[in-house]
């Protein structure tokens, strides 16, 4: 039985970083389009040059490290691709 715990215990924490990924590459794709990201306490426009920019601008303003930064940037960087074709 405790291994059958470990085991719910262990994908619950998978899905968990996998949700957090996915809530990162969204805010990234956002911010590459200049839109404005909501979070609980308001919201921060982020138009900047580069996804690097926009991640620590993001992440200051709410004077918090937002979420995974590599997915914030892959979001961004697919985002601007696309919007250039």
């Amino acid at each position: 039985m405790y291994k059958l715990s470990n085991f719910f215990s262990s994908l619950v924490d998978k899905l968990d970083i996998m949700r957090k990924r996915r809530q990162a590459y969204i805010i990234g794709s956002r911010a590459a389009l200049g839109k404005n990201i909501y979070l609980t306490f308001g919201s921060q426009k982020t138009v900047t040059k580069n996804a690097q920019e926009s991640y620590i601008r993001y992440s200051t303003a709410y004077d918090q490290e937002c979420c995974d930064k590599e997915y914030f940037i892959k979001g961004y960087d697919e985002m601007k691709v696309k919007i250039q074709y």
